[in-house]
């Protein structure tokens, strides 16, 4: 199979996965999950026409075509709930030459924020959120589009993407501290402050 064929694939099983998985409950390969959205969907990797954009090196394009095979075969050894410590080893290694990919790339600012970001449980937990509010945003729009006119092509969506993963700012940080302290609840009890419509 093609790499376009694995890609589309990772996609379909990566977004079942996000969009049907409490972030508690993928504790265990939470940070793995969260390194494959950045992976791809991240503004960085993503052109124009949609889809990620390997690199003109063939080395780091080879690199990146294994990390996406290994990433589909991830998510299906997940979904059959077989994963071993040396997926989570192998993904992890994979992960980090991804990471020197970008360094080499002159991109050392988006390597370095990606690291912090999976650093933090916090963090990582608010942009797997963020990412699901998303793709709950696009399910919305494109279910009122089918409404207005039914679409005669059977071509799947991308859907989401590019994204912006980042760090949260000092709303957000306080609002989860208030919901750490005094527990779940709607959001919007907090200071006022809506958490589920922070882009």
């Amino acid at each position: 199979m093609e790499k376009a064929g694995f890609e589309t694939r990772l996609r379909s099983l990566l977004m079942e996965y996000v969009s049907t998985t409490n972030t508690r409950t993928m504790t265990p390969v939470r940070k793995h999950i969260l390194q494959l959205l950045m992976f791809l969907y991240g503004e960085e990797n993503f052109r124009e026409t949609g889809g990620f954009s390997y690199s003109k090196n063939k080395n780091v394009a080879d690199q990146q075509k294994k990390y996406v095979l290994y990433g589909y075969l991830f998510m299906e050894a997940l979904k059959k709930n077989t994963i071993t410590e040396t997926d989570l080893t192998t993904l992890q290694r994979m992960w980090g030459q991804h990471l020197l990919s970008l360094v080499n790339r002159e991109m050392v600012k988006t390597a370095e924020k990606y690291e912090r970001i999976l650093h933090d449980s916090g963090e990582t937990v608010f942009n797997i959120k963020r990412f699901q509010r998303q793709l709950e945003r696009v399910k919305t729009n494109d279910s009122n589009e089918e409404d207005r006119t039914k679409s005669k092509s059977h071509v799947t969506k991308l859907g989401v993407g590019p994204f912006c993963f980042r760090r949260p700012r000092f709303l957000e940080r306080l609002t989860m501290s208030l919901k750490n302290k005094f527990g779940r609840g709607d959001p919007r009890d907090f200071l006022m402050l809506k958490f589920q419509d922070i882009q």
